[in-house]
């Protein structure tokens, strides 16, 4: 295949070639191009160099998904598969995986018989795999990866999960914690921008109240779907403010629209279900 050198060399050249050093601002403008990558990334695992000397490396987005789901828990391996929630600047939507080195990657792929081929092209090694995914598999993977992060992060046992939901309101949550930092001027951050980032907050938390509460609970389910709508209701708003005020563009405006119309039409679904189940429950009684 055009572009991909032979394994046997390949594995040869990843022995002999030393440690990449990597500066913060370099492992940045990396991480950058990588998440463009990703974005259209369908049948590779991507890796790149995250850690000065140390020869780690990262892999992310949906080559983290399609790693950890079809080789870290097929081989049982304990790589964790994490939300980027410390990085301040640019953060991946799904998440990223650490390995030391790339033979190791290499190596578990071909265990599975996932491996094809791989090239090298500047700073990413790009590994080929024998299967494509869809982007219904994708979403599958994350689906199953927010389930799996909110198994995680629980301590009790919990009700009324809504993974779909979930996912939307983590997701809007971090970009909307992004962009109202760095897409708006000073003043717009610290009153419109901070109105947003608690409205979003707030509706995540309201999210995770609703998994404690108990299903018999009717009237407090519907309180707190009640909340979470119109606190989407209003970044909503807030949004067409922001857009007719020509702080954000149009296009950045519909593409935070759209998952807060998403998420709204989700509460929707739950409340119409709950409401409906109320009525067929006084009716036999």
């Amino acid at each position: 295949m055009k572009g991909y050198v032979n394994q046997d060399n390949s594995e040869n050249a990843s022995r002999d070639r030393a440690p990449e050093i990597i500066s913060i601002k370099q492992y940045r403008n990396i991480k950058r191009n990588l998440e463009e990558m990703e974005a259209t990334n369908f049948d590779s695992i991507i890796a790149i160099p995250c850690n000065g000397s140390q020869d780690w490396h990262e892999i992310a987005e949906h080559s983290a998904l399609f790693y950890y789901y079809e080789v870290c828990r097929k081989l049982k391996l304990k790589n964790k598969f994490m939300a980027d929630t410390m990085s301040f600047y640019n953060q991946y939507q799904i998440g990223y995986i650490r390995s030391l080195g790339v033979d190791a990657i290499r190596q578990n792929l071909k265990k599975v018989d996932l491996y094809k081929a791989e090239e090298r092209r500047a700073h990413f090694t790009i590994f080929k795999l024998k299967k494509s995914f869809t982007e219904a598999e994708i979403k599958a993977l994350e689906h199953a990866e927010n389930e799996r992060r909110l198994h995680n992060l629980t301590v009790a046992d919990t009700n009324n999960l809504d993974p779909e939901l979930h996912q939307i309101l983590v997701n809007l949550a971090i970009r909307l914690h992004r962009i109202c930092n760095s897409r708006l001027d000073r003043l717009s951050s610290q009153t419109i921008g901070v109105d947003i980032i608690r409205l979003i907050d707030d509706a995540l938390e309201k999210y995770h109240q609703l998994t404690l509460i108990q299903k018999g609970s009717k009237e407090k389910i519907l309180d707190k779907l009640h909340a979470m709508r119109k606190d989407i209701y209003l970044i909503l708003i807030k949004v067409k403010v922001i857009g007719e005020a020509k702080l954000w563009d149009l296009e950045l405006c519909a593409s935070i629209s759209e998952p807060l119309n998403a998420a709204k039409e989700e509460i929707e679904k739950n409340l119409r279900k709950l409401i409906k189940k109320e009525k067929s429950n006084d009716r036999t009684n």
